[in-house]
């Protein structure tokens, strides 16, 4: 499966970003020929230690709650530990989407004016990618337990709320006095995550925030002080001074976007028949500029995963080769600051706007 981000209007002309799941045909990685997918994941660990698909806060705490709440026992629905999750999660969109706010990176926002039903887990009317298998080892990672038992605490009702509708079976329709009796009670308090509101309340961003810094601070952004000092003293512009980064000299993103595009020009010269010399020279000079730490054992002429076979140093067209994939990376790799990857920066770059405690 493969998360892709989609554009729409809606009635009253606003832009929303929804996340959607689009069926690929193909194994994992086959969209990545030359590996360099992992390569750069690696690369970005040693900055940013969390996965670059996510983009809300109010998931992290969300996904470490109902974990938790699993597994404490507290919820006790006499159905699987899957469908609780799904059926939680459902309420929980249903929740996020009855606003006029923008649904930017709400999952399976775009089911928002189909039947969802909350009152059953995996009724193949859901998306696959769910919140869970997005957000689980980052919020693992990311959520301190002090946070999710500080959040129950405050909200102790909903355990009985949740409990009560995880009981229920059957169509919305049946269900919709319950149903909006459920949403009104679990809408009382401003700083609950069904309250409707897709960013968390204030106090909860302050802790994840605080959290959010100390991890960081621990990886290789660290030592940047000036660099910290703009992510986390100014969130809001976190965006735009991490843009500056894939662009520095100071750090290895800029050389391995440029040895990235270069490389995959070259092959693709090659496999028009076309002269190749001179992208291949600068192919290989912008892999000498990638410092050695940086290579993680990268060969100057990575062996192919997939599309491409090679003789000699030439890289030639397979049978499972992909028009439409490779026509995608060049796009990529032509465009003028060939910025490939961002590396994670742009899931921190939002994680930290919307933490950001004058966020609106």
């Amino acid at each position: 499966m493969k998360l892709v981000k989609k554009r729409k209007r809606d009635e009253k002309g606003m832009n929303h970003n929804f996340f959607v799941i689009k069926p690929v045909e193909f194994e994992h990685g086959k969209e990545d020929p030359f590996g360099f997918d992992d390569y750069s994941a690696k690369i970005a660990q040693k900055y940013i230690p969390f996965s670059g698909t996510i983009r809300k806060p109010i998931y992290l705490l969300f996904v470490a709650y109902v974990n938790w709440l699993i597994t404490h026992k507290l919820l006790k629905g006499g159905i699987s530990n899957e469908d609780v999750r799904l059926r939680v999660e459902k309420l929980l969109v249903k929740c996020l989407t009855l606003s006029d706010t923008s649904h930017n990176f709400i999952i399976g926002s775009t089911f928002r004016n189909r039947n969802i039903n909350p009152f059953k887990g995996n009724d193949g009317n859901w998306v696959v990618q769910n919140c869970y298998k997005i957000y689980d080892k980052s919020a693992e990672d990311l959520v301190p337990p002090e946070l999710i038992e500080d959040y129950h605490n405050k909200h102790i009702e909903q355990v009985k709320l949740l409990n009560d509708f995880l009981k229920r079976t059957g169509t919305p329709d049946a269900n919709k006095r319950y149903f909006d009796s459920l949403i009104k009670q679990l809408r009382t308090k401003k700083s609950s995550m069904f309250f409707g509101n897709p960013l968390l309340a204030r106090k909860f961003r302050e802790a994840l925030f605080r959290n959010l810094k100390e991890t960081i601070k621990k990886k290789e952004f660290g030592a940047d002080k000036e660099l910290m000092k703009k992510l986390f003293v100014s969130p809001s512009k976190a965006p735009t001074a991490l843009e500056q980064v894939l662009h520095s000299e100071d750090y290895p993103f800029k050389s391995l976007n440029h040895w990235f595009s270069s490389f995959i020009l070259a092959v693709d010269a090659d496999i028009k028949g076309e002269n190749s010399k001179s992208l291949w020279a600068t192919a290989d000079k912008r892999y000498h500029d990638i410092e050695n730490e940086y290579k993680h054992g990268k060969a100057q002429r990575p062996k192919n995963k997939c599309w491409f076979d090679r003789v000699a140093d030439k890289y030639i067209k397979s049978d499972n080769f992909s028009e439409s994939g490779w026509d995608a990376l060049i796009r990529k790799a032509a465009r003028e600051d060939h910025l490939l990857y961002t590396f994670r920066t742009d899931a921190l770059g939002n994680l930290l706007k919307e933490l950001d405690q004058y966020a609106s």
